[in-house]
């Protein structure tokens, strides 16, 4: 490896050295607490926000902000990266405390949005923990995909009706019920949205369901037929079994010698 710039990339992506997988584990507790500290901030007072989260918000923005400047300097191409999908992410879980986190503002809403950092770490099947199979992956590509929906809406909603006359969403865990009830076409009626935003949100939220869900589900259907028809490919030729892992070199029932029905592609 060579010069600091290349260290740095290398380290920010790598999941296989300890030092890679330290700092992959780090972000990822710290996108949790980010996460988390947005929700338990929601149920405080704006202008009264307590100065242990205070504290621990400016600590999460401060560690964003070095990786912000950090990947940027590592990038070889910079105006790309500033527009990228990650890129644009990171910014806005930043951008926020900049203008104050003790405002009401449109944008203080923003870091919900910090939920979305978590897809950098599914772009591969490898983690700081282990190595997911490509259909296990997709599993739980699926399941962040509705919870994301879901976490990002109940972010916005709560934001638009909270405090708002008539309004049933006081916290962020009534926007949160609100979304699943509605997202999951329920519909108990319980709880609507008063103020046009928070209907207009609403819509948003349906519609990116109805789009992403389906999108993902159809990719995980597709691995589950792949990994049938992998498993149909290998035959043993002692007992006949034909349902074996993809890696499989022997036979799980009998111990023979596996061989393939059809040549590899």
């Amino acid at each position: 490896m060579g010069s600091l710039k290349e260290k740095v990339s290398f380290y920010l992506t790598d999941q296989t050295t300890p030092l890679g997988k330290a700092v992959e584990f780090f972000l990822l507790a710290v996108n949790l607490a980010a996460c988390t500290l947005y929700v338990i901030i929601t149920y405080q007072s704006p202008n009264q926000l307590p100065l242990t989260l205070f504290i621990l918000e400016s600590a999460v923005v401060i560690i964003f902000s070095v990786e912000y400047i950090l990947r940027l300097g590592a990038a070889p191409h910079k105006i790309r990266h500033v527009v990228s999908f990650y890129a644009v992410v990171d910014l806005l879980s930043i951008l926020p405390i900049f203008f104050g986190i003790h405002t009401s503002g449109f944008l203080r809403s923003f870091r919900v949005l910090r939920v979305l950092r978590f897809t950098r770490f599914l772009e591969t099947e490898t983690f700081f923990f282990g190595r997911l199979t490509a259909l296990q992956l997709q599993v739980v590509r699926v399941l962040f995909t509705m919870f994301t929906i879901i976490f990002i809406a109940a972010g916005f909603i709560h934001h638009a009706e909270a405090g708002q006359p008539g309004s049933l969403i006081e916290t962020f865990a009534d926007a949160f019920y609100f979304a699943i009830v509605t997202l999951s076409t329920v519909g108990f009626g319980d709880i609507t949205p008063t103020t046009e935003l928070g209907r207009w949100f609403t819509v948003v939220m349906i519609v990116s369901g109805i789009v992403l869900i389906p999108w993902q589900a159809r990719r995980l259907v597709q691995l589950f037929l792949t990994a049938d028809t992998e498993k149909r490919e290998l035959s043993c030729p002692g007992c006949g079994l034909d349902r074996h892992d993809p890696e499989a070199l022997y036979c799980k029932l009998c111990g023979a010698k596996l061989v393939r029905n059809r040549k590899q592609r």
